[in-house]
């Protein structure tokens, strides 16, 4: 008996998260996993026009550097030639030392420098632009995000670029 009212219960919560997915929007759901742990998600809030776009990062990880509050991208649908500027807040008490995006295209992988835009070393958010290129030949492109602290740790973070062309 209390094994099917635990069953229940789970269906039950399981069918309000779903409903409330399905009633939330236009709302695209992504998590980076290491192993089967879920180490970060991202809730992405979609929208038509090419303004700012913020996705929060809710982080559980406890490993500095972290990556945390939100990236914005400006705009997050892009198109060859386009101009595309990426913010993310990156955090560590000992303070960062390097932050670098490794954008994957069809001819390779672009390294970009990200520079410290607002807040401090320990801190704050740190962006980038760059012109976009080469990614004619699928819908999504790798943003691998590579934070260096002071201490010489280091820890990534995965995102995407949207191809608004692609199909």
């Amino acid at each position: 008996m209390k094994g099917s009212r635990r069953k229940l219960a789970f269906i039950f919560i399981f069918s309000i998260f779903i409903i409330f997915l399905v009633l939330s929007g236009n709302k695209d759901y992504f998590q980076k996993e290491s192993g089967s742990e879920i180490t970060e998600s991202i809730f992405l809030e979609g929208s038509d026009d090419f303004s700012a776009e913020e996705f929060t990062i809710i982080s559980g990880k406890k490993d500095y550097p972290k990556f945390f509050k939100k990236i914005i991208f400006y705009p997050y649908e892009v198109a060859e030639g386009d101009e595309q500027k990426v913010s993310i807040w990156i955090q560590d008490p000992e303070g960062i030392e390097k932050a670098v995006a490794k954008i994957s295209t069809d001819k390779g992988q672009i390294i970009k420098n990200l520079a410290l835009e607002e807040g401090t070393e320990e801190e704050g958010m740190w962006s980038f632009s760059w012109h976009v290129s080469d990614i004619s030949q699928s819908e999504y492109h790798s943003l691998v995000f590579i934070a260096k602290s002071s201490n010489g740790k280091e820890t990534s973070f995965d995102s995407y670029i949207k191809n608004k062309e692609y199909g």
